[in-house]
């Protein structure tokens, strides 16, 4: 987990590219509705939203580590 941790920082200091946001915004709004569907007690729809939220995060994270590597090797 330090990769992708050190790519962030690396991310937020030097790349500021605007597609990692994408990432996080599509997690933050299938977790918003998996949140409600559990509510709602519809299992199939926390089910699916939970699993696209958790698939954009670790897509995230590989962007992450992917920047980390880039930077890494170049310097």
């Amino acid at each position: 987990m330090s990769k992708p941790v050190l790519g962030e920082q690396l991310w937020t200091e030097k790349a500021r590219t605007k597609f990692p946001h994408v990432f996080n915004g599509f997690n933050g709004v299938f977790f918003i509705v998996a949140l409600y569907a559990s509510y709602q007690n519809l299992f199939w729809h926390v089910f699916y939203s939970f699993t696209l939220s958790l698939t954009f995060k670790m897509w995230f994270l590989d962007r992450m580590v992917a920047i980390y590597d880039v930077y890494n090797t170049a310097e």
